[in-house]
């Protein structure tokens, strides 16, 4: 990695921009993130992981789109600068900010004010450059097949792992039991819904982040930026909606869930296009159970006990939690 960050300080000074310091700022699975000093200037450097599971060039997407919203004249998103396709990094302009870890009620309003934003330049010529978004569904039956598809890379996890020999007391097998129980669940839901509208030739689209939620919010001097547009494109309304309410880390706070009715009853928002938002709700629950099982599903090292226990006792509160928050959802907004 240094080599590769040595890389990118070379061919910066060649644009213009000699790097005095940097430091790492943010390390997952996705990306790299260092906070740059250059001749009094501070900017943010974003070095983007290969992904097999995401044939989308992220950085592509996020560049395309932090230019549309620039075009567009929005001021509270990040700059591009400088990037390179092939060693697939990007400089952005710095934003000051803390993280937003306890939204108000005027905050979730500024972020679904962004959202209606979003829509309301959806007709623009930039908005023609913009692609689908991450894992972008149109249709329930691309939605259900989809939370299919990772019900089949858990199980088939559940069956690998008794390989090793765990100790039946382990929790483990309780999170296997707690997995199948919501599979049938989710099944039995589906079967129940069979009148759901589903129409190749009348589905709609909106412009979304993807990864929308206040974990890619920043906050300075009450003002709220917004970042973090590597997943960003056209998607599905509900599938908004459903990621605004059952997010389960960084979600809009249970009493404020009335506030995205302004999203909804926007001229510029396809209000028709909720007509699932029920079924699709109890789809997305699903699938955020079996996102949250994604650390030990492509964990390379042995998992312990502890974090078998410590996730067991997390997707339980979460479906417990976001029950609460689905009946909140169907109580509050007008769909």
């Amino acid at each position: 990695m240094k080599n590769h960050l040595n890389d990118i300080k070379s061919l910066l000074k060649s644009k213009g921009i000699s790097i005095e310091d940097y430091s790492e700022i943010g390390y997952g699975k996705n990306s790299r993130s260092y906070k740059v000093f250059s001749n009094k200037q501070i900017y943010f450097l974003k070095i983007y992981s290969s992904d097999h599971k995401d044939k989308r060039d992220r950085l592509l997407t996020e560049l395309n789109f932090l230019n549309f919203l620039k075009e567009s004249k929005f001021n509270n998103t990040p700059i591009p600068i400088v990037w390179d396709f092939k060693e697939r990094w990007i400089l952005l302009s710095w934003i000051n900010g803390e993280k937003l870890l306890n939204p108000s009620n005027d905050e979730c309003k500024t972020l679904v004010d962004f959202l209606i934003n979003l829509q309301d330049i959806r007709e623009s010529k930039f908005a023609k450059k913009i692609g689908n978004a991450s894992e972008a569904q149109f249709l329930i039956n691309d939605h259900i097949n989809h939370v299919h598809e990772r019900f089949k890379i858990a199980n088939n996890f559940f069956h690998i792992y008794k390989e090793n020999n765990i100790p039946k007391e382990s929790s483990f097998f309780a999170l296997e039991i707690f997995i199948n129980k919501l599979f049938r669940n989710f099944v039995e839901i589906i079967e129940k819904s069979c009148d759901f509208s589903d129409s190749n030739k009348n589905f709609n689209k909106i412009l979304s982040p993807s990864d929308v939620g206040f974990h890619n919010v920043l906050i300075d001097r009450k003002k709220m930026y917004f970042i973090d547009f590597e997943y960003a494109g056209w998607d599905d309304p509900c599938k908004l909606i459903c990621d605004l309410v059952l997010q389960p880390d960084y979600p809009i706070p249970s009493k404020y869930i009335g506030t995205i009715n302004k999203l909804i009853l926007n001229k510029n928002f396809p209000r028709d296009s909720l007509k699932n938002l029920d079924l699709m709700l109890n789809i997305y629950q699903t699938k955020w159970v079996l996102i949250i099982l994604n650390t030990i599903i492509f964990s390379k090292k042995t998992i312990k006990e502890n974090v078998f226990k410590k996730l067991l006792e997390k997707v339980s509160n979460y479906v417990t939690s976001s029950e609460s928050r689905i009946f909140i959802t169907k109580k509050t907004l007008f769909y």
